[in-house]
């Protein structure tokens, strides 16, 4: 969408309500307030409902503001950057829903995981839903081959104009296992610390590059509060460890790659409503809940505003980062 180089960003109150009319062309929205038309070249779509939204406008002689307004779905989302997901596919997981609010943001989407039929499914459901690019693959993140092929596919899909340039990678993949220390065998121990710590270090290497050389990107690496705690929650050891080891890689990537564009940031969510916690008994997440300030588990809603956050223009001084999502399970 084109800017008229008269024009800067209009002053709207946003509590007022205001009638108006979008129109769409080949340039940009036009926005009629009062009989007086201005240009709207930006619009990203609001979290709260599937028809709320934040539009930017434009006019002459005044200054810069945001105009909240009612909007319909449609095709009135400016698409800069594409979102990669890794773990995005479990109906009630942090991922999916993470996904989505990209997408509801206006960002491409590329949903990467282990069943790449579903990640297809996944990414097409996105697609149609909000009117985005999205696309789906299959990916081991404990396989560097994989990975590679992963990354080279969404690349191609980049250079073939069917996906914006990778703007953010969103690392979620990752299992945990209540198995006490001393019943654990060096198996287990690989599989924790190979899908969570070497998965994020896999595919971080493999996307980094090309957001580098684009000068703009966002890395966000799920870590958990049980790397705090040391456990605590129903993940033991190794999973304490592993998400440990993403904390000391999220604070040394961002000091080493600071000057690029990109930032790098970890999340800690404590206890959170998903599947991840399999055979978790009531009384289990009775004794969870008993530890929370505030009485209950996150949502992946409101994980996933984080990570979207953490991904936006507006986290450009943030890297290094640790954001505490736990209710207050653990203060520090």
């Amino acid at each position: 969408m084109a800017l008229n180089p008269r024009c800067r960003l209009l002053t709207l109150d946003a509590s007022i309500v205001i009638q108006i009319m979008l129109t769409v062309n080949s340039q940009c929205l036009g926005l009629t307030v009062d009989s007086e038309t201005f240009t709207v070249i930006h619009i990203t779509k609001g979290a709260n409902g599937a028809d709320s939204g934040t539009f930017v406008a434009y006019a002459s002689n005044v200054a810069q503001s945001a105009v909240h307004h009612k909007l319909s779905r449609s095709t009135m989302t400016t698409i800069q950057r594409t979102a990669v997901l890794t773990g995005a596919t479990s109906d009630r997981g942090i991922g999916l829903t993470t996904a989505r609010r990209y997408a509801d943001q206006g960002w491409g989407v590329v949903i990467l995981d282990l069943d790449g039929e579903k990640s297809a499914k996944v990414a097409a459901e996105i697609a149609n839903e909000f009117n985005v690019p999205a696309f789906g693959h299959e990916i081991d993140v404990a396989n560097e081959n994989s990975v590679t092929v992963a990354q080279k596919t969404v690349a191609t899909e980049v250079a073939a104009g069917n996906l914006p340039p990778v703007g953010a990678l969103a690392n979620i993949a990752g299992i945990t296992s209540p198995v006490p220390f001393l019943e654990t065998t060096l198996e287990l121990w690989h599989k924790v610390m190979d899908v969570n710590a070497t998965g994020t270090y896999l595919v971080t290497k493999a996307f980094l590059p090309d957001m580098i050389a684009n000068g703009w990107g966002r890395i966000v690496n799920m870590s958990s509060v049980s790397a705090q705690r040391g456990g605590g929650v129903f993940g033991k050891v190794p999973y304490s460890a592993a998400k440990a080891a993403i904390l000391g890689f999220t604070k040394a990537l961002a000091r080493e790659i600071g000057e690029t564009g990109v930032t790098v940031n970890a999340i800690t969510p404590g206890a959170v409503d998903t599947n991840i916690r399999v055979g978790s008994t009531d009384e289990q997440e009775a004794a969870i809940n008993a530890g929370i300030p505030l009485g209950r588990n996150a949502t992946t809603e409101e994980v996933a505003a984080v990570i979207t956050f953490l991904s936006s223009e507006d986290s450009a001084y943030l890297t290094g980062t640790t954001i505490d999502i736990n209710g207050g399970s653990h203060l520090h």
